[in-house]
């Protein structure tokens, strides 16, 4: 590439400007394409004050808002002696021999402490994010690789016991087992059950208890003429619940079980268009009974162009028509289920392996779209919604 070759306001030449930062399995930073020794950020809190600038808004945080993130066991007078001598250290790590007080890369003004770079930033958890939002409008297999692909691990294993750093990696996370999961039912739908199985495996050997990716391995299983393995897979999942939450499975679980059992899911017909990269295949499902509601994600019938958004209902069957005139997703159904199980939101989210302020706003969602104001009604509700479906 290129060498890139800027002169800033003090004079000093700049090769390559752009800022390269990695959070996802492990901190690095790349300025003017060369990596900033770790010895260079001299002090643990320096490194956290890159880190928690990088996945702020805009990059961008209110000097207080960092010294009370930082230090908030110290008095006033030391932690702004902390803060000062820690954005020194930033600073020399991203520009050593700059003239001190001065940055290319950390601007404060006003009290608040940016991020920036004459080449931009390009951050490895905003490409992900991207990448996803992109890979579920355009709804093709290439895309949903593409963006699994940058998914190098967990957000700072490093910071695992950082209160700044855990509701961020628990939703990457929860994104990239999403991902995972869609991705093993656009396989399925295609009709490449082997990657299926791979990516779904994949998926439940970092969640065990990951109740939707199990449900995808049963599916796939049953689909390619092996109802045994099917029966195994439950059996895996029932194991890891009984182990990691004492719960059973979900009755849409249980339900897709005694179909496979019975041999009733192996009436399911489905027709896909070959091709990887033209959107979700057409489906044709012709869905057994009972129907089961909750997890993963497949793709209603029909196609969709490409940049517009799939609809995704129930891996293991989903609605033929939805009665309620406010649906909940499956996620919401989900959710849902285990409130009239009478578990508490810790527990669900334990449960589904999420954050608890999602499940919180799971809850909130529910109890609005089922039209009552507490956790005790949700089961009697969930209850007419049932009786008022229709299926074929």
């Amino acid at each position: 590439m290129r060498e890139q070759l800027l002169v800033d306001s003090v004079g000093l030449r700049i090769v390559d400007p752009r800022l390269v930062i990695t959070l996802l399995n492990g901190f690095s930073v790349t300025v003017g394409g060369a990596a900033v020794p770790v010895t260079a950020w001299r002090t643990q809190k320096s490194r956290s004050l890159m880190k928690i600038l990088a996945l702020a808004p805009g990059y961008q945080l209110h000097r207080d808002q960092v010294i009370e993130m930082l230090w908030p066991e110290l008095g006033h007078s030391s932690a702004t002696n902390n803060w000062r001598s820690t954005l020194h250290s930033v600073r020399a790590a991203l520009e050593p021999g700059r003239p001190a007080g001065s940055s290319t890369y950390l601007v404060l003004a006003n009290g608040m402490l940016r991020l920036e770079a004459p080449g931009g930033i390009w951050l490895d958890v905003d490409a992900f994010r991207d990448a996803s939002r992109r890979c579920r409008q355009l709804g093709c297999i290439d895309s949903y690789e593409a963006a699994l692909a940058l998914y190098s691990g967990d957000l700072l294993p490093e910071d695992r016991y950082e209160d700044w750093a855990m509701a961020t990696r628990e939703s990457l996370r929860e994104l990239w087992l999403t991902l995972m999961v869609e991705l093993g039912a656009l396989y399925e739908a295609a009709g490449e059950w082997a990657a299926g199985v791979t990516v779904l495996e994949r998926a439940t050997a970092a969640a065990p208890s990951h109740e939707d990716a199990h449900c995808g391995l049963m599916r796939i299983h049953a689909l390619g003429g092996r109802p045994g393995q099917a029966i195994r897979q439950y059996e895996r999942l029932k194991e890891a619940l009984a182990r990691e939450l004492e719960v059973d499975p979900m009755p849409g679980t249980r339900e897709l079980r005694a179909a496979i059992a019975s041999g009733r899911f192996g009436t399911c017909g489905w027709k896909a268009e070959p091709g990887r990269n033209h959107g979700v295949p057409t489906l044709r499902m012709t869905v057994p009974t009972p129907l089961v509601e909750n997890g993963g994600f497949l793709p209603v019938e029909g196609a969709f162009e490409s940049g517009s958004s799939p609809e995704w209902t129930s891996m293991c069957g989903g609605p033929a028509t939805v009665a309620e005139s406010r649906p909940l997703t499956c996620r919401e159904r989900q959710v849902a289920e285990l409130i009239a199980s009478n578990l508490t939101n810790a527990a669900i989210a334990g449960r589904l392996g999420i954050a608890r302020r999602t499940v919180d706003t799971h809850v909130n969602k529910v109890l609005h779209k089922l039209g009552v104001s507490t956790r005790l009604d949700v089961g009697a509700a969930l209850l007419r919604v049932s009786r008022s479906r229709t299926y074929t």
